[in-house]
């Protein structure tokens, strides 16, 4: 998405609360994972990060965030907390390599005059390879989806930042 020079793009999405992201919301409670819809209010990222939410930040400056879970893949594997302090979860997370778990990172960033979101998943063996595979063959695209809510959410908000600066 474009975005014009001296709009705080990360910052913005920084701040999106859950009722900004409605398309999350509504395919999260279509899973069954009710939570995200009693938020509302609640800052996004902030629920996203705290202990429930799984998630870590792992990069956090002015022009890019990076949020990643090192996520186990059955009930018996233990959950694993990354912390904190972004540069010790960045660690943890790239260090991690046991078996029967994947890690999810996504971002959004500033590059250019582009504000961009990617997503990146890493399996730990071909056996959660395999079933991850399956799984975003059924998400692909709704993910896809609230990547672009995201972005598209976030860039609105900026501009409002920068309207109300003046």
């Amino acid at each position: 998405m474009q975005v014009m020079p001296g709009i705080p793009a990360v910052a913005a999405v920084r701040s999106l609360t859950w009722s900004e992201v409605p398309l999350f919301r509504f395919l999260g409670s279509l899973a069954g994972r009710s939570t995200m819809t009693e938020h509302g209010s609640a800052i996004f990222l902030e629920t996203m990060t705290n202990n429930a939410g799984g998630f870590s930040f792992l990069c956090d400056d002015p022009n890019e965030i990076v949020i990643g879970a090192v996520v186990p893949t059955h009930p018996s594997l233990a959950r694993i907390a990354l912390g904190d302090d972004p540069s010790a979860a960045a660690k943890t997370f790239f260090t991690f390599r046991q078996p029967g778990y994947y890690k999810v990172a996504f971002d959004f960033k500033i590059i250019g005059d582009r504000f961009v979101t990617e997503t990146r998943v890493a399996t730990m063996d071909k056996a959660t390879r395999r079933r991850f595979r399956i799984y975003w063959a059924l998400i692909r695209i709704p993910s896809g989806m609230i990547r672009r809510e995201w972005l598209h959410r976030g860039a609105a908000r900026a501009i409002m930042f920068r309207e109300e600066r003046k």
